[in-house]
């Protein structure tokens, strides 16, 4: 096991990390595995030949399980850096996944996730957030949307509640070849979005899938694409990475 946690942190920040937008370029699917430990790292990095958009980053940590058919928990470590900034470790959070429907019983599954992050410094806002998570499939293809709405609270927040969205359709080809387009977007706070030159919005092909390894328990998953910017205020391209381990407990 001690192999495969360094091979996931050494993952995430040679692909780097994230834009502005605090989806975390991540399509969350409604669907639960019970008795399933996961061992996740995440990261992004923006390319821009603006430097105050340029070389942005966030790396996400994450270790989750599955303690019910409806309900996956987990907790993860945040690390971020701005363009022209050293990296920063800026957050613990635990999130919460519960199913709510699935597929297979209606035409569209659903689900609810929770998160609240703590943030890692002094005079810095704590953060909740919720999503709406909603998947269907039109054969052959299975189209997964997140509504989400995020919160700061106590020292130095931010007033309102902010909106954000994350739209993936997939093409599952193969078990270990999937080809996605997803799509995020920050369009600002309720009642008084940005104007749409000023809101970050992303689109672009990502490639998923998962695999086994001979002789070692479990399913490795990853996910590897290039998001474009389409407003003025997006950064020009985001690297997107994801390594994940799966084991059954």
């Amino acid at each position: 096991m001690r192999w495969i946690v360094s091979a996931l942190s050494a993952a995430a920040p040679s692909v780097a990390a994230a834009g502005t937008a605090r989806a975390g370029h991540k399509v969350y699917s409604p669907t639960v595995e019970e008795g399933v430990l996961e061992i996740e790292a995440r990261a992004h990095r923006t390319i821009d030949s603006n430097p105050g958009k340029d070389d942005g980053q966030g790396h996400k940590y994450e270790l989750g399980y599955g303690l019910a058919s409806w309900w996956h928990t987990a907790v993860f470590a945040q690390l971020e850096k701005d363009p022209q900034a050293d990296t920063r470790y800026s957050a613990t959070a635990w999130e919460n996944i519960f199913q709510l429907t699935s597929p297979s019983e209606y035409w569209v599954g659903t689900g609810l996730y929770l998160e609240y992050a703590r943030g890692a410094h002094r005079g810095g806002p704590d953060e909740l957030e919720g999503k709406l998570l909603l998947e269907t499939q039109l054969a052959p293809f299975v189209f997964t949307t997140n509504l989400i709405l995020n919160k700061e609270f106590r020292d130095n927040a931010e007033t309102g509640t902010g909106f954000e969205y994350a739209v993936r359709i997939r093409y599952p080809w193969l078990r270990a070849l999937a080809v996605n387009v997803e799509a995020y977007g920050e369009p600002g706070k309720i009642g008084r979005f940005e104007s749409t030159s000023e809101q970050e919005h992303l689109v672009g092909p990502v490639l998923s899938g998962k695999f086994n390894i001979p002789g070692i328990t479990g399913v490795f998953g990853y996910e590897a694409g290039y998001l474009f910017g389409v407003t003025p205020a997006s950064p020009a391209g985001t690297v997107k990475a994801l390594l994940e381990y799966e084991v059954p407990l």
